[in-house]
């Protein structure tokens, strides 16, 4: 798509806009490049910084972030100038299928949800999901993790199917699965609490937007792509990124 965007601003009097958002995080693993600092991984993302410079560099381009940080480390590695980059808060939903779910008070003798709908990699929070359902159930807390999403195998993070099974045998989460896109509403309906414990740099997730517009409140981290959609203590919390605070959000500590 890069090398595409950088020979079409050669044709004259022609400009091409360029998406640095999820599009780029999903194919180039932008997010794991920036969560990770083995030498292996810095190596790697010098390599593809240096890709992009000369990719989005032409006076042609204009460069779209999902999120202010990631334009201000673009613009500050110099990979683009700041004056031809525009931030677009995310890809959006449709509200007309993302509908108000109701509210979220937990019926008599029902066990809340606390849901976390995401690829399964380590970097997405998965393992710091299911050790808040651990922490949370060894409290007392009855409540239902459920785990929504499918095996990544091809990427460097992912977490072993056979991990997610011995998890949901054990007990602290119930894996749920792929869900097909169009019974996302319906399944997000079903929760109290959406989560994310991503530490990963992304645009901003998706599933949360879809959380947001279904009326669902949410707990996740305060990275970039993540604190832009929650006001905290309002519509949600927001928590340090690999803490241990997610079981206090989600319904495990005294002050919340």
């Amino acid at each position: 798509m890069s090398l595409q965007s950088r020979i079409g601003a050669k044709i004259p009097r022609r400009s091409f806009v360029f998406s640095a958002g999820s599009t780029t995080c999903s194919a180039l693993w932008l997010g794991f490049l920036f969560s990770e600092e083995t030498g292996s991984v810095r190596a790697l993302r010098w390599g593809i910084m240096r890709f992009l410079t000369y990719a989005l560099h032409h006076p042609n381009q204009i460069t779209t972030f999902q999120n202010p940080d990631d334009a201000r480390i673009f613009v500050s590695r110099g990979v683009v100038p700041k004056e031809r980059t525009a931030v677009t808060p995310g890809s959006g939903v449709d509200p007309g299928r993302f509908e108000y779910a109701g509210g979220t008070a937990v019926e008599k003798g029902q066990a809340p949800i606390v849901m976390l709908s995401t690829r399964l990699l380590w970097h997405k929070g998965v393992g710091v999901f299911v050790d808040a359902a651990r922490r949370l159930r060894e409290n007392g807390v009855d409540a239902q993790f459920a785990l929504v999403g499918d095996t990544d195998p091809e990427n460097p993070g992912a977490v072993p199917r056979a991990q997610i099974e011995a998890w949901d045998d054990e007990g602290p989460i119930k894996w749920w699965g792929r869900q097909p896109p169009s019974e996302m509403p319906s399944v997000l309906g079903q929760a109290h609490v959406v989560c994310l414990p991503s530490h990963c740099r992304e645009g901003v997730p998706k599933v949360l937007i879809e959380a947001a517009s279904c009326g669902r409140p949410i707990v996740t981290t305060d990275v970039p792509g993540r604190r832009e959609i929650v006001n905290h203590e309002d519509t949600g919390f927001l928590v340090p990124p690999r803490g241990g605070e997610l079981h206090c959000a989600a319904g495990g500590g005294d002050d919340r």
